[in-house]
């Protein structure tokens, strides 16, 4: 990796007992201090905890190298390989002859400070009591008694660790998953290897901006640890790789997914080798049919948002799957696994002409670490099927993409490919252009993420390079399509057939880009007609809704309404046979703010609000607030949802003092929930008789607490 010329200011000191002060944005591997030689090498461990792919991403590349270099190397998830290390050194006896563990982490961190999926187990574990202070060091208790909050010895310790962290600092909970298991770590006595990085995708150069010093630091402590010739992962990019997976032409009868109609008149989604994409049962996925798809906007209105109904979709017609959902509560979300559009898949099945669309596929094992996908058709996935179903073409490259393709041209451990005179000096072109985009991250900010170009644009750019592209080398190369979450904008009774989702479409222009920028799962659905099948997941959310009797101040702007329609329904109204709705016993008031752009443009679930409104006068209160108003709309002037907080700052302190009410915020990460979290302390500063430090620590307190709960998205 080459450093960018940015400093690098996100890499926080280790805890230090005074025997290692870190190395800073990318030090050389003489300030960090490792086992004494006699020793026998560490057990390394390089892990992840991720929710979108990003930290994934950082974690691959960094076994990149390990395996590069022939290390003896676990690789998974934090869940899969890091509890094992976690576990390792904290249960095993002190001794000489035991291996140390060294891992190599990164996380993210989702929903209200919360761990990603595949790190809960992992983050239980780290953070029970079953761990005690010291208890990773290697001379036992001892060590807490002189340095209660310090860094176990580099010589000693059970376990040495280096963590990256990945987040946005638009989110309040900016990287607190890394921050607080850095220091829970410390605490119980490992040493950190190097300090703290914490990747910002608000930084300029994104989360590179980051990760590349702290993979420098970590590739200098891996050569300095295990005696590996090359001292940096930069200057490892023509070291030959093997194909995580083996992949290869099979002969198969064409199998195709069907419908068909049972005598109960269902109609059952038979699966087969061309069908979509579903995960294993125990992963929670099934299949959804749309129900319904209307715009709720007014189509002269530049955003396109649509209210869709789906119900549960048969998949045999032996035992179908149940046509009611499961239950769910206000604030769960439904993950949808998106296909990309077939105009991406074309075009690019266009820059891979040499290779079949059509033929079955057999992906096996071939390195330990990686075994074959769970989620590709018994029958063998075709490369359409792959490009269709399985593989994100639609998003913005990340710099391992570059790397990667670069070995690819380079036929770096593969087969070389025979090219004209004419390729070669193409190839040579784009063999040295893709080296920039490793090496410069101010290049391939320009080229990718500026103008969000996508994985099929940037292959079509690169030609001859794509060209070289092997059946063998496409798991490599490209990333699977992770799920997008969406709140569910309806009530989960027992016994629901179906469930809303309002969606706002992304499509938009780039002065950089001539073809409109498309957000994946969002046109997916939107180009969904009733009858679609889509892979579903129904999942817990993150929010924590509060009884009945808790006063509620609701802030969801926009989209952000989605969650409260739902939780509106269960606080206040109950469903009785004929379907008439009649207020809760014991429900608390609920105040609403929603803001949009124009009451007659994008008012989501208008109808529903004011219908509440009259149903439930005392106990439900609407607040709209419209930042482009005309003269007909009743409001004169541009309005936010902060800007009503303040003029009904007494009802909002009414209900959160007198009456011990709750805040939830929803909606998008930009400047909103500051804004949101700066009114609701001014109406407690005001309205409340407190002083300004007084209200942000109680507001601060809350948000530790749940009082005070934000679900937002970038």
């Amino acid at each position: 990796f080459q450093q960018p010329d940015t400093p690098h200011s996100t890499m926080v000191p280790p805890c230090n007992n005074g025997e290692e002060s870190g190395t800073g944005g990318g030090g050389t591997s003489s300030q960090l201090h490792h086992p004494e030689p006699a020793r026998q090498p560490p057990q390394l461990t390089i892990a992840y905890g991720s929710e979108t792919g990003v930290a994934q991403d950082a974690a691959l590349t960094l076994y990149n190298f390990a395996r590069s270099h022939g290390l003896n190397c676990r690789f998974g998830s934090l869940d899969e390989v890091g509890i094992v290390a976690l576990e390792t050194a904290a249960d095993c006896l002190p001794s000489n002859d035991l291996r140390q563990q060294l891992l190599i982490a990164a996380c993210s961190t989702t929903g209200q400070g919360d761990p990603p999926a595949n790190m809960r187990k992992f983050w239980r574990l780290a953070m029970s009591r079953r761990l005690t202070q010291g208890c990773l060091h290697g001379n036992g208790s001892s060590q807490s008694a002189n340095n209660p909050h310090g860094n176990g010895d580099s010589a000693t310790a059970r376990l040495r660790f280096c963590l990256i962290g990945f987040g946005d600092s638009s989110y309040l909970q900016y990287n607190f998953v890394a921050k607080k298991l850095h220091r829970r770590l410390c605490l119980l006595g490992a040493n950190s290897a190097c300090p703290l990085a914490l990747a910002n995708d608000q930084d300029e150069l994104g989360p590179d901006q980051a990760f590349l010093p702290f993979a420098e630091t970590v590739s200098a402590l891996l050569t300095d640890t295990f005696s590996v010739r090359c001292a940096c992962v930069g200057s490892c990019l023509d070291a030959p790789l093997p194909p995580l997976y083996r992949v290869e032409a099979i002969a198969a009868e064409k199998s195709t997914d069907s419908t068909h109609t049972t005598a109960a008149n269902q109609v059952v989604v038979v699966v087969g080798a061309d069908g979509p994409r579903l995960p294993p049962p125990e992963t929670g996925y099934q299949l959804a049919r749309i129900v319904a798809n209307k715009r709720v906007t007014a189509e002269d209105h530049f955003q396109d948002t649509r209210l869709i109904t789906l119900s549960p979709a048969p998949t045999s017609a032996e035992s179908p799957s149940p046509t009611l959902w499961s239950p769910f509560q206000p604030g769960d979300v439904l993950q949808v696994l998106p296909s990309n559009s077939q105009s991406a898949v074309s075009s690019l099945l266009s820059t891979l002409s040499h290779l079949d669309p059509e033929t079955r596929l057999r992906v096996s094992q071939s390195d330990p670490n990686f075994p074959p996908p769970p989620d590709l058709p018994p029958a063998g996935p075709t490369l359409r099927w792959l490009l269709t179903n399985y593989f994100d073409i639609s998003c913005v490259p990340r710099r391992s993409f570059f790397e990667t393709l670069r070995r690819i041209a380079m036929c770096i451990g593969d087969e070389v490919a025979t090219t004209t005179e004419e390729d070669s000096s193409r190839l040579d072109m784009e063999i040295e252009r893709l080296g920039e985009f490793v090496r410069d991250v101010d290049e391939l900010a320009a080229y990718c993420n500026r103008p969000r170009r996508t994985v099929a644009e940037t292959l079509r750019d690169f030609p001859v390079s794509a060209s070289r592209i092997r059946l063998s080398r496409l798991f490599d190369l490209l990333r699977p399509i992770q799920p997008r979450s969406f709140s569910i904008a309806s009530l989960g009774q027992s016994g629901c057939s179906s469930l809303d989702l309002l969606v706002a479409v992304v499509r938009y222009k780039s002065k950089l880009m001539s073809e409109p920028r498309l957000g994946l799962c969002s046109n997916y659905l939107a180009s969904a007609g009733p009858g679609s099948v889509v892979t579903v997941r129904l999942q817990r959310g993150t929010l924590r809704v509060p009884p009945v009797d808790v006063p509620l101040v609701l802030v969801g702007p926009g989209t952000g309404i989605a969650p409260f329609r739902g939780l509106v329904q269960q606080r206040h109204g109950v469903v009785n046979g004929q379907g008439d709705e009649a207020p809760a016993a014991g429900s608390a008031q609920t105040l609403v703010f929603f803001g949009c752009r124009h009451p007659e443009k994008d008012f989501y679930f208008q109808s529903d609000w004011l219908e509440w409104s009259r149903l439930w006068p005392d106990k439900f209160q609407l607040a709209t607030a419209f930042s482009r108003p005309t003269s007909d709309s009743g409001q004169q002037t541009k309005c936010y949802v902060q800007d009503r907080i303040r003029e009904l700052g007494a009802d909002v302190a009414k209900l959160l003092l007198l009456g011990g009410g709750a805040v939830i915020v929803a909606g998008s990460s930009g400047a909103m929930p500051r804004e949101v979290l700066s009114a609701v302390q001014a109406a407690l500063t005001v309205h409340g008789g407190f002083d300004e430090a007084e209200a942000a620590g109680m507001l601060a307190e809350w948000q530790r607490t749940g009082r005070y709960q934000m679900e937002t998205w970038s």
